[in-house]
């Protein structure tokens, strides 16, 4: 079952609460009915499990694909470094031969 799938028809209400259940924001009241709710509910229960794993899976160091994404995300920030290094190296050596001849110009002129 897709995570979509089993949270269509459920309120945003429902999903705000479930995800306060797996943060462990709810007082005990609110934790109570909710609980109740989910024994009731196989799709409530489907979707918790899904803000569950979600949840395990943002916070987990061993997870392969956060640690991939991260990887790429350094990778892409130092390209970017390098090429603003580049492009800020060339304007200044552009932006000098400029008034050199600016410069050359007038003193000519």
């Amino acid at each position: 079952m897709s995570i979509d799938g089993n949270q269509d028809h459920l309120s945003d209400l429902l999903k705000e609460k479930i995800s306060a259940l797996v943060d462990d924001e709810l007082v005990m009241e609110e934790k109570m009915a909710l609980l109740a709710k989910l024994n009731e509910d196989e799709n409530l229960r489907d979707a918790w499990k899904n803000y569950y794993l979600i949840k395990s899976i943002m916070q987990s160091g061993d997870n392969p694909l956060l640690k991939q994404s991260h990887q790429i995300a350094a990778r892409v920030k130092s390209e970017l470094n390098q090429e603003s290094s580049h492009s800020l190296s060339d304007s200044v050596i552009i932006t000098a031969k400029g008034k050199n001849s600016a410069s050359e110009q007038s003193s000519q002129g």
